[in-house]
């Protein structure tokens, strides 16, 4: 159980490239809310990426038994590192996911649900959007191209950058 505290405790850029995609916004206060509160009114949308490999993304951490490693996790759950994004071993099918009712033990934050790559990996934290959905500005509707780089670089994503047309179709909508 020390190792996996000293794991949450690890300091990392929460991007490759050392810059969080959305570190604006975090800092101007808004937060990380999951894919479930955009199921209702983006059902369409919902639907889409369910059947994307992004919505399973966590899980090629668990397979490769990386759900330690943040270097891994930042790209396969929302918000690691930042306040209202996911923590090392809040998942519930890893070994240090203790919950009561969704809550993670020993804090005060619900991260709980935000594994994976979901809405606002690419649209950016959506707490202002659930709370003004129509609001201008309040979510990013088509995120940069530098958005998707920031996990799918040459390393990980060996030829994506080339074929950026055809890999963001699979996940357009």
């Amino acid at each position: 159980e020390a190792f996996f505290r000293r794991a949450k405790e690890f300091t990392f850029a929460p991007s490759r490239d050392g810059k969080a995609p959305w570190a604006t916004q975090l800092a101007a206060g808004l937060r990380y809310v999951g894919a479930e509160a955009c199921r209702e009114c983006h059902a369409e949308e919902t639907t889409q990426w369910v059947g994307t490999r992004h919505r399973g993304a966590y899980n090629a951490v668990l397979r490769e038994d990386r759900w330690f490693y943040p270097q891994c996790v930042s790209c396969h759950a929302v918000g690691l590192g930042e306040p209202s994004g996911f923590e090392i071993g809040d998942s519930p099918h890893t070994p240090l996911g203790l919950s009561k009712g969704g809550q993670s033990v020993g804090t005060n934050r619900l991260t709980l649900g935000l594994e994976g790559v979901q809405c606002e990996s690419c649209h950016g934290p959506g707490s202002a959007h659930v709370s003004e959905p129509t609001r201008a500005g309040s979510i990013v509707a088509i995120p940069a191209r530098t958005v998707c780089l920031t996990c799918h670089d040459p390393r990980n994503s060996p030829g994506f950058e080339t074929d950026f047309e055809t890999m963001s179709a699979k996940v357009r909508h």
